[in-house]
C-alpha cells in the first residue's frame, strides 16, 4: 500500500515542482540542458505561462471552467499555491520566466544487455546472485530553477508533507528512509547524513515503475532537481553495497551534458509553451531495454525454470527491432519536436524534423506550382488540402535499408513483432522511406495507373458546399506531359465518351461517371489535370483560371469547422466543435535544415 502511495507521490512532485524560459542572462534552456542525461532519448521544457494559456483555453470548453477551479484547488491543497497560474509560481519561490526542464528515460543500453545476459545465465536468482549483478540505472530528471530559495523551500516541504510514501530526509523520517534503502534501522541517521549532504531532502519509492524519486534543493545553483532512478531488471539495491552507485546515479554532475549543443540545431532548436524532443536511436534503444526488462519480469512471475526458452522468444522478438533499427539509421530525418503554444485567439502546434547531413531529403521535396487551382479563402469551402510537389520520383530514390526493398512487408511483420511502440518510432523517423516503398508497392499493383505514380506533381483536394446546402466534392492530381498521355487514354477507356466544357478560361474534358464526373485539362505549366468530382459546379469550382504562380508551401490545408459540421458531421459533437473552433489551418514547408508541420487552431 505504501508503494502505490509513492505513484502517486511522484506524479504530485513532478506535476508541483516545475517551472519554464529565463530572462536572466545564463538562465536559458541550455543552461538547464547542462543538467540534464546526454543520453535521454526524450527532453521536454513547460513555461508557467504556458500552463496558464492551457487553463485559460481549457476554461473556454464546456463544463472547462469548472474543472480548471477544481483542479486549482486540489493541486493548491497539496503544493501551497496555484501552479496553473505564472503567478503562483513567483509566489511559490520559482522563476516563472524560466522553463521547466526534462529529461525522460535515460538508459546505458549495453550495460542493459550485459543485465539481461547474467540474468539469463544464472541458475537461481536468488538474493546472493542479484547481489553480484551489475547495477544499471534507468534515469529521468527535472529541473527548476529558484529565485526566492526560503519560499520554494517552504513549497517543498509541504508537497513532501502532502504525499504519501514520500519521506523528508531528516531525523523523523529516518526509519523509514532506511527501510526505503534496505539498511539496518540503526544505520539509519548514517544513512540520512550522506543524502542531507548531497542536498536530498526528500526520498520515495515508485512502485509502478520499481523507482526511487528524489528530491534535492541546491541553493548555490538555485535551483530544485526531481531524480527517478530505477535499476533495470529491478535488481535490488543493498545499501552498503550499492550506496555509492545510487547516490551517483541521483547526483549526476551537471555541466557535462552534451545537450545544449544539440539543441542548436534542427528539431533540437524547437522552441514553445511545451516542447518535446525526440532522438530515434537513444529512443530504440529505451524501447529494447524496456523489451529485456519485461522478459525477465515474465520469467521471474511465469517461467522461473525455463528462462532460456523464454530468452530465446525475447531474443526473436528483440531482433525484430534491430530490424527497425536500420530503418532509423538510414532515415533522413535526425530527430523530431513537437511543440504547443496557446495564444488568446487559439493553439499553434509545430512537429519539426531535423534533416542529416548529406541526405537528400531536402532535394527530393521540392515544391513546385504547376497551376492545378486556386488558393483561395472562399467561405463556403469546408475543407480545402493542396500538396505542391514538384514530382515523387526523388521521394521513391530515397535510401532503404534492405527491410524495404521488397516493399513494406518487412516492416509490417517487424513493427508487429516489436510492438507498437517500435513501430510508432520507424514510422515517426522512417516515413520518407515508407512513403517511397508504397509508391513502388501503389506502382507494381495497379499497373494501368503506372503513369500517375511515375509522372504525379501537385494534388488537390475541395469539400465545398453545394447545390440546395449539399456537400460537394472535387479531388484532382496533375501529372507530367510525358506520362499525361498515357492517363488521359487510361481514363477514356474506363469512362466513355466526353465532352468539353469551359471553366476559369480553360477547356475542360468531362466525362460522366454516373452520378460523378471525371475531369481533365491542361494546366499551363507542362503538366496535365485529371480528378473527380462529385458534379460538374464541383469539378468547375477546384479549376485554376490562367494566371502568375504562387509560392505556396510544400502542403498546406484548411477546414473550415462550422461548415464541415453543417453539411457533413450533423450531430452535437459537431456543433460543440463549430461553436468553439473556427478554422484549423496546417502547412508543411523545407526551411534549411528542418522540415517543419505547423497546425493552427483558432477560436471563434
Amino acid at each position: 500500500m505504501r508503494r502505490a502511495a509513492a505513484a502517486a507521490a511522484a506524479a504530485a512532485i513532478a506535476a508541483t515542482l516545475a517551472p519554464g524560459p529565463p530572462a536572466r542572462a545564463g538562465a536559458g534552456p541550455a543552461a538547464l540542458d547542462g543538467w540534464l542525461d546526454a543520453d535521454a532519448p526524450i527532453v521536454a521544457t513547460l513555461e508557467p505561462a504556458g500552463l496558464e494559456a492551457m487553463a485559460a483555453a481549457v476554461a473556454r470548453t464546456p463544463g472547462g471552467a469548472r474543472a480548471v477551479a477544481a483542479a486549482r484547488v486540489a493541486l493548491g491543497a497539496v503544493a501551497g499555491f496555484d501552479p496553473l497560474s505564472k503567478s503562483g509560481w513567483s509566489a511559490a519561490g520559482f522563476d516563472a520566466d524560466a522553463p521547466i526542464a526534462a529529461s525522460l528515460g535515460a538508459i546505458d543500453p549495453d550495460g542493459a544487455q550485459a543485465v539481461y545476459a547474467a540474468l539469463v545465465a544464472a541458475r537461481r536468482w536468488d538474493d546472493r546472485t542479484l547481489r553480484r549483478v551489475r547495477k544499471v540505472f534507468w534515469r529521468s530528471r527535472v529541473v527548476l530553477r529558484v529565485t526566492d530559495w526560503q519560499r520554494a523551500r517552504k513549497t517543498v516541504d509541504r508537497v513532501v508533507a502532502a504525499v504519501p510514501g514520500v519521506y523528508a530526509v531528516g531525523a523523523a523520517d529516518a526509519p523509514q528512509i532506511a527501510a526505503l534503502v534496505g539498511e539496518r534501522p540503526r544505520h539509519a541517521d548514517r544513512v540520512v547524513s550522506r543524502l542531507g549532504r548531497r542536498g536530498v531532502v526528500a526520498l520515495g519509492w515508485i512502485a509502478g515503475l520499481d523507482a526511487y524519486v528524489a528530491v534535492r534543493a541546491l541553493p548555490k545553483p538555485g535551483l530544485v532537481v526531481v531524480d527517478v532512478v530505477g535499476t533495470f531488471a529491478g535488481v535490488p539495491i543493498v545499501w552498503p553495497r550499492d550506496s555509492r552507485k545510487l547516490l551517483a546515479a541521483i547526483e549526476r554532475a551537471p555541466g557535462t551534458s552534451l545537450l545544449a549543443a544539440a539543441r542548436e540545431r534542427g528539431a533540437g532548436a524547437t522552441r514553445g509553451a511545451v516542447t518535446v524532443w525526440l532522438r530515434p536511436r537513444p529512443l530504440m534503444a529505451l524501447l529494447k531495454a524496456v523489451g529485456r526488462h519485461a522478459a525477465l519480469r515474465a520469467a521471474a512471475v511465469y517461467a522461473p525454470g525455463d528462462r532460456r526458452a523464454l530468452r530465446r522468444a525475447a531474443d526473436a522478438e528483440l531482433a525484430r527491432c534491430a530490424e527497425l533499427d536500420a530503418v532509423v539509421d538510414t532515415s533522413p530525418l535526425a530527430d523530431v519536436a513537437f511543440a504547443i503554444d496557446v495564444t488568446g485567439d487559439g493553439v499553434d502546434a509545430r512537429t519539426v524534423w531535423g534533416l542529416r547531413d548529406g541526405m537528400a531529403l531536402a532535394a527530393a521535396l521540392l515544391v513546385d506550382d504547376d497551376e492545378l487551382f486556386a488558393w483561395t479563402d472562399a467561405p463556403d469551402r469546408a475543407v480545402t488540402a493542396a500538396v505542391y510537389l514538384g514530382g515523387i520520383g526523388a521521394l521513391r530514390g530515397v535510401p532503404r535499408p534492405p527491410l524495404l526493398r521488397d516493399g513494406l512487408g518487412g516492416v509490417q511483420r517487424a513493427a508487429v513483432a516489436c510492438g507498437g511502440a517500435g513501430a510508432i518510432v520507424a514510422g515517426l523517423f522512417g516515413w520518407p522511406q515508407l512513403a517511397g516503398a508504397a509508391l513502388d508497392a501503389l506502382r507494381a499493383g495497379a499497373p494501368d495507373w503506372a503513369a500517375i505514380v511515375e509522372g504525379a506533381r501537385n494534388a488537390a483536394v475541395v469539400v465545398r458546399r453545394g447545390r440546395r446546402g449539399a456537400a460537394a466534392y472535387a479531388a484532382a492530381i496533375t501529372v507530367d506531359d510525358a506520362d499525361a498521355a498515357a492517363v488521359r487514354a487510361r481514363l477514356a477507356r474506363a469512362a466513355g465518351r466526353a465532352r468539353d466544357v469551359s471553366a476559369g478560361g480553360r477547356p475542360v474534358r468531362l466525362w460522366s461517371l454516373g452520378p460523378r464526373v471525371a475531369f481533365a485539362y491542361e494546366t499551363g505549366a507542362d503538366a496535365a489535370a485529371f480528378g473527380v468530382a462529385a458534379d460538374e459546379p464541383a469539378a468547375r469550382a477546384l479549376v485554376r483560371a490562367a494566371g502568375p504562380t504562387e509560392s505556396p508551401p510544400l502542403a498546406r490545408a484548411r477546414i473550415r469547422v462550422r461548415a464541415l459540421a453543417e453539411d457533413w458531421l450533423p450531430g452535437p459533437v459537431a456543433r460543440v466543435l463549430a461553436r468553439y473552433i473556427d478554422r484549423i489551418d496546417w502547412q508543411l514547408a523545407v526551411a534549411g535544415d528542418r522540415l517543419e508541420a505547423r497546425t493552427s487552431l483558432r477560436w471563434r
